[in-house]
């Protein structure tokens, strides 16, 4: 490929990239991350994937997503509401509309994803369409 046209290429791919809304998604199971990521892309999204609410902020600091997907109960020492709380508390991350999936459906739940800044609230199971079509909601 000639220089001219690999240049082409990647001002096309940079303006894709620039273009397409981000979305991140948080949950220890790997399978249920994939699945929705398929669908999300499908749709014309960019997605990001994490097990971890520490390497899911680390992600969302260097490629700030436009939607974060993540369930309440993570892996690790921190929760989806921490991250939540996290993510609204930067500058750079507070703009990210975020979405509680969980499979948790306890009293209180919704409230406390509401209270640490979540914008949507859907419990598992989910259909990836359903996902689809709360991200859209949330989107200008």
């Amino acid at each position: 490929m000639s220089p001219i046209v690999w240049d082409a290429v990647a001002v096309g791919l940079c303006l894709f990239v620039a273009t397409t809304l981000r979305i991140l998604l948080v949950d220890t199971l790997a399978d249920q991350r994939q699945m929705y990521a398929e669908t999300l892309q499908r749709h014309g999204f960019s997605t990001l994937q994490s097990a971890t609410a520490r390497d899911a902020y680390f992600l969302a600091s260097e490629l700030p997503p436009d939607v974060v997907v993540t369930e309440m109960s993570l892996g690790g020492d921190q929760t989806g509401l921490d991250l939540t709380r996290r993510l609204k508390g930067e500058i750079a991350t507070r703009h990210a509309r975020v979405v509680m999936l969980t499979a948790r459906q306890c009293d209180g739940d919704e409230a406390a994803a509401t209270d640490a800044g979540c914008d949507a609230f859907l419990t598992k199971p989910c259909l990836p369409d359903a996902l689809v079509t709360c991200v859209h909601r949330l989107l200008p």
